[in-house]
């Protein structure tokens, strides 16, 4: 694996479970933020699958979104619909809409819930979730 690939992504995992270990991560060095990703999905423990395979989702959609929602120079995990995608993954549906504002994307997860992007002029921006 390409542990630099995910360092920043890995921001969304901690600033949603641990305000502590965020802070912590963020302080760190890429080789200590390397040897804290290892540690945190214990990829040294090829007995523990269940973690193993969580991470290998997360570093499919970290992947994904890179290939598809990257602008520019700005990394696809860096902009709003790839820090949603690697958050809940793969939308139920996604509804497209076009108005004289510009395009807009609607994405559905399970019990309707909602995010909407809005593009104008470039990459598309989140402007509301329910």
């Amino acid at each position: 694996y390409d542990f630099e690939k995910i360092i920043g992504p890995m921001e969304y995992i901690l600033e949603n479970t641990n305000f502590k270990k965020y802070r912590e991560y963020t302080q760190l060095d890429i080789e200590g933020k390397i040897t804290y990703i290892k540690k945190y999905w214990e990829l040294d423990n090829i007995k523990n699958e269940a973690s193993n395979e969580l991470f290998k989702e997360f570093y499919k959609r970290v992947e994904y979104a890179d290939r598809n929602f990257g602008y520019l120079s700005k990394d696809g995990w860096f902009t709003d619909r790839g820090k949603i995608y690697i958050i809940y993954g793969n939308p139920l549906e996604i509804k497209k809409e076009f108005t004289s504002d510009g395009e807009y994307e609607i994405w559905i997860y399970k019990n309707n819930k909602q995010f909407i992007f809005h593009n104008r002029y470039g990459p598309y921006i989140l402007i509301d979730t329910n």
